[in-house]
């Protein structure tokens, strides 16, 4: 009888299997809160000017222009669901290009 070899699972990059649930609490929360601080501090004409994606443009310039406190919640925490899809690295380096992590 032929012998089975088990199948070795190869390791995970994905940084998301080793956080606690914590933590990827926080780093949404923090993604939330950059978002927030976009909106807030960030003219229109240095938003177009960033490299992220026309959606992210269009929810962070519709969050500009709302004004009820609950609609302007629900904005923002879309503007953290889609900050999450984009890519970490990405996100990291537009912080750190408009030199705004000091400030955030």
């Amino acid at each position: 009888m032929a012998q089975v070899k088990p199948v070795e699972e190869e390791p995970s990059d994905d940084i998301s299997q080793t956080l606690s649930r914590t933590q990827k609490k926080k780093a949404a929360q923090n993604l939330q809160k950059f978002g927030e601080f976009l909106v807030t501090s960030v003219p229109v004409s240095e938003i177009e000017a960033l490299d992220i994606s026309k959606e992210l443009k269009s929810a962070i310039n519709t969050t500009k222009q709302i004004t009820k406190h609950g609609a302007r919640k629900r904005q923002l925490q879309y503007i953290g669901v889609l900050m999450r899809e984009a890519d970490p690295t990405h996100i990291s380096n537009i912080i750190e290009k408009l030199s705004l992590y000091k400030k955030f």
